[in-house]
């Protein structure tokens, strides 16, 4: 298993969290604001070790991103460490944020925000250096940067060089360290990697993955394809044909719910031997039909050895992930977020504990 377990410490809502024990498929319930969303964002940081690009996507989504300088950056980032909810806009510099299977161990990433000061060596090298004490930093000898840390190599980035490197279309290689990781948002539309997602699976036997999951919401879909929506080719639509009609007719013009399985089919088969997160995963997918999504995910996720993650508000979800769970003993996981004074903490829920949940209907949303 990727993931056997997890652990997260000041980061977001998580002063200290820990998940001892995992399943392949994960189902993440609790109340608003309890932190869901972001176990879904630090699984994704770790699994992309820490890379810019993702923490920056991760900001844009919650209108957190400000690029119009180095200061606005860093009050963004701030977010992303416990406490901003007591210190606002102070920069919390210095502040680590380490999330990872271990923390006490190598299996972690950690993120800080600090300042550093930069000088020129005899050969003409650049060399930056953190400043430990941020009490005492002079700003205007000194520049904010983003610091990764990781078993795998550290990394300390100035903020104005991340946002010019991305403006000028330099983006980060794929980390070879990386965790194969897709991720699909609550959004309720298709978002920009879904076309990449099907470029690389495309006249592969993994569509045939993705036409099982849209059969689960209509039967006689039989063919699907991406093509241009204009003469300039400039954005691509689905296009599906079913066995009642002889032309093919827009994906999204049948319903919300086939936006969304077909997301979520694209992220599992992209990530073989990876990780999936998916928010609100039953959104637009009406409570008729979960449990084949269900078992489609279960199926799919043995076979192409992928560690699901999902989130949830719904009862109907949380049932029909119980009826799926039974039938995949030891595979399926629930696991429930609360604030336990002050702090999050989670509780774990196997498919035996899960039946007698359903069964007498207990409260864990």
């Amino acid at each position: 298993m990727i993931l056997p377990s997890f652990e997260i410490k000041n980061f977001r809502a998580f002063r200290h969290l820990k998940i001892e024990s995992l399943g392949n498929v994960n189902l993440i319930v609790g109340k608003n604001n309890v932190g869901k969303t972001s176990l879904l964002e630090a699984m994704r940081i770790y699994s992309n070790r820490g890379a810019w690009e993702v923490i920056r996507e991760i900001l844009k989504l919650r209108d957190e991103y400000r690029s119009t300088g180095p200061d606005a950056m860093l009050s963004g980032l701030n977010s992303i460490f416990y406490g901003r909810d007591q210190h606002g806009d102070l920069a919390i510099t210095n502040q680590k944020a380490e999330i990872g299977i271990d923390i006490s161990s190598d299996q972690k990433i950690s993120v800080s925000l600090t300042f550093f000061t930069e000088t020129t060596n005899e050969q003409g090298r650049t060399i930056r250096t953190p400043i430990e004490d941020a009490d005492t930093t002079d700003t205007f000898n000194s520049s904010p940067a983003l610091l990764v840390q990781s078993e795998f190599r550290n990394t300390l980035q100035p903020l104005d060089r991340l946002e010019r490197l991305y403006r000028s279309g330099i983006v980060r290689e794929t980390d070879e360290k990386s965790i194969p990781c897709t991720f699909v948002s609550s959004a309720g539309s298709i978002s920009e990697d879904v076309p990449q997602w099907w470029d690389n699976i495309t006249l592969t036997p993994l569509e045939d993955d993705v036409l099982s999951a849209l059969r689960v919401i209509n039967p006689d879909v039989s063919r699907i394809s991406l093509v241009a929506s204009s003469k300039s080719g400039s954005s691509r639509v689905f296009m599906v044909k079913t066995t009642k009609l002889d032309t093919p007719f827009p994906l999204k013009s049948l319903g919300e719910g086939m936006v969304r399985i077909i997301e979520i089919a694209l992220a599992m088969v992209n990530a073989p031997n990876g990780i999936v997160l998916i928010d609100e995963i039953e959104s637009g997918i009406h409570y008729s039909v979960q449990s084949d999504m269900w078992r489609l995910i279960f199926q799919v996720a043995a076979s192409l050895d992928v560690q699901v993650f999902a989130t949830s508000h719904s009862w109907d979800c949380i049932e029909a992930f119980q009826n799926v769970a039974v039938e995949h003993a030891g595979d399926g996981k629930l696991i429930r977020l609360e604030n336990r004074a002050g702090n999050v903490a989670a509780t774990l829920f196997d498919e035996s504990e899960l039946s007698i949940i359903s069964r007498d209907r207990i409260e864990v949303r």
